[in-house]
């Protein structure tokens, strides 16, 4: 059971990330997906920049606030991350829900047809046997 309510949580976030960001295609969500990629790779570099300036020598105040800009970046790549696993979740189950889809499409396929055969192998006029004879 608790497999089960951290699977709907899991759904949960993704719905709401889709649903906040207004994503309605798989395409969509690629792009998406790299945009915050870049971003987040955008925002690392910043913060690496920023680690690189703290032991310089600056005054108190500016190390703190370079220690919060840092804390902040952090925040928004933890944040960005997440998306992008979010992103991934979602491609790989909806690749899983189109692959059941076409399952149940191919079923459906191969019961129509089967049930077209039952029905003429019935009325015995598969091979045209019953057919009355002319000329």
């Amino acid at each position: 059971m608790r497999e089960d309510l951290a699977k709907l949580e899991q759904v949960t976030k993704e719905i709401r990330l889709l649903g906040r960001y207004h994503i309605d295609t798989e395409s969509g969500l690629f792009l998406f997906r790299e945009k915050r990629k870049q971003e987040i790779e955008q925002l690392s570099e910043k913060r690496s920049s920023l680690k690189r300036t703290l032991p310089t020598k600056v005054g108190k105040e500016r190390i703190e606030e370079l220690r919060g800009e840092i804390t902040r970046l952090t925040g928004e790549i933890r944040k960005m991350r997440k998306e992008v696993v979010l992103c991934d979740g979602i491609a790989e189950r909806s690749g899983i829900i189109r692959e059941k889809l076409q399952a149940v499409q191919r079923e459906r396929q191969e019961g129509k047809e089967g049930k077209a055969h039952e029905h003429k192998r019935r009325s015995g006029r598969a091979d045209g046997a019953d057919e009355p004879k002319r000329g």
